[in-house]
């Protein structure tokens, strides 16, 4: 099980998902659609993440002893054995789509603060100078089969731009090309000047419609 996409880097966190892919169909020029499947995406991570659960389903890793006895750990009245990424709630809050661009989103974070938060807890604080063997929550990226799972939201919207599609090809295959047009041009040309070669030798007149 896998995230396609996935780029976890400093100060810059996302997923970006190939819509053609998931959809089966180019939506490159449906901004609209596009703009409901990030936030459905969106909305899936973040309720996820509230149940305490990484993307494989899984139970998110328990906060360590001195973590939950911290002082705002107490302000906020939060679980140990209960982890959801919301401390302060503002890293999933920030939560945004952060390019939508032809068959492709992108969702994550791109302000340092909260890319740093959602690095760090991906992760373990990788590379951190004074956080050691810290667990990995991995609760942020879908799987391609979450990503489709969410797409039957959309089978109407989808279905429609298909039937859309098929027509605008069946309309493209009847419709001759301009090449096609300009040989069957000159196709008349030449069928006109035979004949009126052939007419020219016979000693009759022959209007070629010019």
């Amino acid at each position: 099980m896998e995230i396609r996409g996935l780029e976890v880097r400093k100060g810059l966190v996302y997923q970006e998902i190939d819509l053609r892919e998931v959809f089966g169909v180019d939506v490159s020029k449906h901004s609209a659609l596009k703009e409901k499947f990030a936030q459905a995406c969106i909305d899936a991570i973040t309720t996820r993440c509230k149940k305490g659960l990484d993307f494989r389903g899984s139970r998110l890793p328990s906060y360590s002893d001195s973590y939950a006895e911290s002082d705002v750990f107490q302000a906020y009245g939060k679980s140990k054995n209960n982890p959801n990424e919301t401390l302060r709630g503002d890293m999933l809050a920030s939560l945004d789509v952060l390019n939508n661009f032809g068959n492709k989103i992108q969702i994550g974070w791109n302000d340092e603060e909260n890319a740093e938060k959602a690095r760090g807890h991906i992760t373990g604080y990788e590379g951190h100078p004074t956080i050691k063997g810290a667990p990995k929550r991995e609760f942020f990226g879908l799987t391609q089969a979450q990503l489709e799972g969410l797409a039957i939201r959309f089978e109407d919207e989808i279905k429609q731009i298909k039937d859309q599609s098929e027509e605008e090809r069946a309309s493209r295959k009847d419709k001759p090309s301009e090449a096609q047009m300009v040989l069957e041009y000159f196709k008349e040309v030449e069928a006109k000047n035979e004949q009126a070669q052939i007419a020219n030798l016979l000693g009759i007149g022959f209007d070629n419609g010019e």
